[in-house]
């Protein structure tokens, strides 16, 4: 069996989750309802992530997943199915996951930025973004303002944002 880091799956999820998030927010219009479904979405993605093939694009795969969600909790409400029926569910699972793919070459950016980062940023980019902490939980820990970790997480993101455009305009130019 072959076992995954926890930072490794979080990453996959967290890059994915805005796609997933609107494909489910697509279908359930209820604000509850769709949090209800992505999280059991999360829990599905974090339970079957072995079954991954990492040469396919996660979003599409856990799309896959959120539309099994999608299907079972249509049939528990059996609500939306005079609104939608199954070849919507496919057609609009596809369209998410193509959009998807023009994403992969900035995700990729994004991460080999991220794998740059020094041991402070990589430690805020920690506790922000896998620990899901709060600028007040981290400043705790820290033991500084929640100022200066507001700052320090806006020039972060400059940094990853200006390092993501130099990568995609370098890969851009070459031919």
């Amino acid at each position: 069996m072959t076992f995954y880091s926890k930072e490794e799956i979080a990453w996959q999820w967290t890059a994915s989750l805005p796609s997933v998030a609107a494909y489910i927010r697509s279908f359930a219009h209820d604000f509850h309802d769709a949090q209800d479904i992505l999280q059991d979405v999360s829990m599905a993605v974090v339970r079957k992530y072995a079954d991954y093939d990492q040469n396919k694009p996660f979003v599409a795969w856990a799309i896959g997943i959120a539309r099994n969600e999608l299907l079972a909790y249509r049939r528990r409400k059996s609500v939306y199915r005079q609104f939608f029926d199954d070849e919507s569910f496919e057609k609009i699972g596809e369209a998410f996951a193509a959009a998807e793919d023009d994403m992969d070459p900035v995700l990729e950016a994004l991460q080999q930025c991220m794998k740059k980062a020094s041991g402070k940023s990589k430690g805020l980019l920690q506790l922000r973004y896998i620990e899901d902490l709060r600028y007040e939980d981290i400043a705790k820990a820290l033991k500084v303002s929640v100022g200066s970790i507001k700052v320090g997480m806006h020039r972060l993101r400059a940094a990853l944002r200006n390092c993501v455009e130099r990568r995609m305009n370098n890969a851009r130019s070459v031919p």
